[in-house]
């Protein structure tokens, strides 16, 4: 999702877990763990995390439920090189030197910035011409220092699956990244010009209020996960829904479709062995 020289471009509606996610990513890859439990982060040592909406005690407290769902130790940080600041918003364009004596001092391995609309200092981020000195600094800045991925809101229409303003916009990026929360896992549509596009989840381990981790799961759609369950009879509904990031309810919803289907066929291969039989009875 991020690779040497290019931007990563992250949208979904507010509220949407993207800032939240994408913190675990750096705290993760910072201690070379697989990014979600399943991306390979071993090339990273330094990461940076740079907030511009939410406030210092809200980002903590999120770095806080992350270490514990991830049960990171202190002994684990001992070597860890994570830096998360929160600047609050601010002129991007007009802080181009400031961001840049930023990125020499803590010369992250990634950067991720959050979110695009608190950078922008008034522009319009729906029209080209406000937004074209915004997208080539974003650009220079991945080009010159680290993978830097911009997070972003995504227009309330829902079939609108992309980020909110300027269209032109993803062409500034090699990934793009679409989220759509729902109440256990996160749906994510991967359009990658380094790629084939993909889809996964996001599963949410939710332990209590002090602990909270993101984790990576299987998505191809509900023919997958039918399959899944086909070729797992004995797996229980919890189980599976473990692998998809989805709800055990769901899982017996489907197992029980795949049942009635399966009765179904049953029923008409027993009619079809009958009527020939007729048939040829009536023949004879």
């Amino acid at each position: 999702m991020m690779a040497d020289g290019c931007g990563t471009q992250i949208s979904s509606h507010p509220h949407g877990m993207k800032s939240y996610t994408w913190l675990q990513a750096m705290m993760e890859s910072s201690l070379s763990m697989p990014v979600w439990g399943h991306f390979e982060s071993s090339r990273v040592k330094r990461a940076l995390f740079l907030e511009t909406e939410d406030p210092d005690w809200l980002v903590a407290q999120r770095v806080h439920r992350i270490a514990n769902g991830l049960d990171i130790t202190v002994a684990d940080c001992e070597n860890c090189d994570f830096v998360v600041g929160n600047l609050g918003p601010f002129d991007l364009v007009a802080c181009r030197d400031y961001m840049r004596c930023l990125l020499d001092k803590y010369k992250p391995d990634v950067a991720v910035l959050s979110t695009l609309q608190g950078l922008l200092g008034g522009r319009d981020w729906k029209e080209q011409a406000d937004m074209q000195d915004v997208n080539a600094l974003l650009v220079n800045l991945a080009h010159e220092y680290c993978p830097l991925s911009v997070i972003t809101h995504s227009p309330w229409d829902r079939k609108q699956k992309r980020s909110a303003g300027s269209v032109t916009q993803a062409a500034n990026y090699q990934n793009i990244l679409h989220y759509e929360k729902y109440h256990h896992y996160i749906k994510v549509k991967l359009d990658s010009k380094l790629d084939e596009a993909s889809q996964f989840r996001i599963k949410i381990h939710k332990k209590d209020d002090l602990s909270l981790k993101f984790q990576w799961a299987i998505m191809d759609g509900p023919e997958t996960i039918e399959r899944y369950i086909s070729d797992h009879p004995d797996d229980t509904p919890q189980q599976i829904a473990e692998v998809f990031g989805c709800t055990d309810r769901y899982i017996r919803e489907l197992r029980n479709n795949l049942k009635a289907n399966d009765s179904s066929s049953n029923r008409n291969k027993s009619r079809n062995k009958n009527d020939k039989f007729r048939i040829a009875r009536f023949d004879a």
